[in-house]
């Protein structure tokens, strides 16, 4: 009787120590965007020399060595990404407005872990910067609930650094 009750407490105990599970009630960003909307660009982004992807949280850019350390895996994150062209030097892109041209949600599972990405592509296109063709959205989740990416976790990712307008 004495072990049931220690495993009990236990048990309690443990399970304080995880994050608690806060419902997202926003709608799905999807729901909201729609081909011909724009996203608008609001600060400049660097790209370091031959860097593809720059990634966001807390409405900061992060650097490479970020990318382990400053990384919080349990939040949503976005991707803003260039086309296979090569470059070479630090490339900036000034504050702009993007044209979106398709919407896809997607939900993928990482391997052995079971974590799962949800999340939200959006494909651009600029005739000032047209190597910049993707903004990726998602958020990595330890249990599958087929959740969309919605419009709360764009807002802790990107924050004030962009924002989408409808036509």
């Amino acid at each position: 009787m004495k072990s049931l009750l220690a495993v009990s407490i236990i048990a309690v105990l443990l399970s304080a120590c995880g994050r608690p599970y806060i419902q997202d009630k926003t709608p799905p960003l999807k729901s909201l965007v729609a081909a011909g909307d724009s996203l608008v660009l609001k600060r400049e982004v660097t790209f370091l020399p031959t860097d593809q992807k720059v990634r966001f949280q807390y409405s900061e850019q992060l650097e490479q060595s970020q990318l382990v350390s400053g990384l919080d895996k349990y939040e949503a994150a976005c991707r803003l990404s260039l086309t296979d062209a090569k470059h070479y030097k630090r490339l900036i892109i000034p504050p702009q407005t993007f044209t979106i041209t398709r919407i896809e949600s997607y939900t993928e599972t990482a391997g052995l872990l079971d974590m799962n990405d949800y999340g939200i592509r959006l494909w651009l296109k600029s005739t000032s910067h047209p190597m910049v063709h993707m903004l990726e959205c998602y958020k990595p989740d330890e249990i599958y609930r087929e959740t969309p990416f919605t419009v709360r976790m764009f807002e802790i990712a990107v924050g004030d650094m962009m924002n989408i307008k409808g036509q």
